[in-house]
């Protein structure tokens, strides 16, 4: 299930970005707060697995819109150094969901039941959909609305595109260490190595905070530095932290839970360095027109 929904996760956002440029940003962000407190909704009330499974789906949908539209929001109102700091900060706060929502979701779950998981889900959409009708602005420039040719001129310079293709690797082998870990750490360490939840949650904390660590150091120091020089460091970083890994599984296989927390806590500045994730092809190949900054 946990495979399904950040596959969904993933993909929506190739369908939310287009449609930003071509409706805005506003309407296409809160269309898909209210997707996601409506299908968090639904799975209260599901009776089967199957059931379940395609609300997640839904859900997931839903939530990967205020993923790429935050991000675009920030390139629509930044320079292109300004916005990897900005866009830095912000998934540094965002690290701190899935640092706390095992502990919150156990909770609700022995206190009220698994139910209560997604009512807190659609509550909390609920209010971020309240509070951005109120206040969230349209920021998208203009002269930026999408057609389907220009989509298809866009995508077209993405395939070619080398420096695109380059950035593009860069997130995804810094990113896939951290993930990796948040969906198969508590498998590994407790069924595998035998370890307690405790010692489990634990070494998340001291990967989930080397990750914080690393968008925040990346936010203050990609205006400085530059993103391209920041993006060698984070490689270099992701080098050391592998050959530590490959060090401690041949010397210290007995150090459990440490030798994947080694791992998963190397990728952070990578990870941070890579969020020169503006549009694609504006990217790789030219530069957007931008709405004013708010005051």
């Amino acid at each position: 299930m946990l495979s399904l929904y950040l596959i969904s996760l993933a993909t929506a956002q190739l369908l939310f970005g287009p449609l930003s440029d071509r409706f805005g940003r506003r309407p296409v962000v809160l269309a898909g707060l209210a997707l996601n407190a409506s299908a968090s909704i639904a799975a209260m009330t599901t009776s089967s697995i199957g059931a379940l499974i395609a609300t997640r789906v839904v859900q997931a949908i839903g939530a990967s819109a205020g993923i790429v539209i935050g991000r675009s929001i920030i390139r629509d109102l930044f320079e292109r150094d300004r916005a990897a700091a900005m866009i830095g900060l912000v998934t540094t706060a965002m690290v701190i969901a899935p640092m706390i929502s095992p502990l919150v979701g156990g909770i609700l779950d022995t206190a009220f039941g698994w139910e209560t998981i997604f009512l807190a889900i659609a509550v909390f959409s609920g209010s971020v959909l309240f509070w951005a009708a109120l206040a969230l602005p349209e920021t998208r420039p203009a002269s930026m609305a999408q057609t389907p040719g220009r989509l298809i001129e866009e995508w077209r310079a993405l395939i070619g595109s080398a420096k695109f293709h380059g950035y593009v690797l860069c997130g995804a082998l810094g990113s896939a260490p951290f993930f990796t870990f948040l969906g198969g750490g508590p498998h590994v360490v407790v069924t595998l190595m035998g370890r307690s939840s405790a010692e489990y949650g634990f070494w998340f904390a001291v990967a989930s905070l080397s990750y914080m660590s690393g968008n925040f150091t990346a936010s203050r120091l990609s205006q400085r530095a530059g993103i391209d020089a920041m993006i060698i460091a984070g490689i270099v970083l992701e080098l050391i932290g592998s050959s530590m890994t490959a060090v401690l599984v041949a010397t210290l296989p007995e150090a459990g839970p440490a030798i994947i927390s080694c791992r998963s806590s190397s990728s952070p500045t990578a990870t941070a360095c890579s969020c020169p994730t503006r549009s694609p092809a504006r990217l790789a190949c030219a530069r957007r027109p931008r709405a004013q900054p708010l005051a």
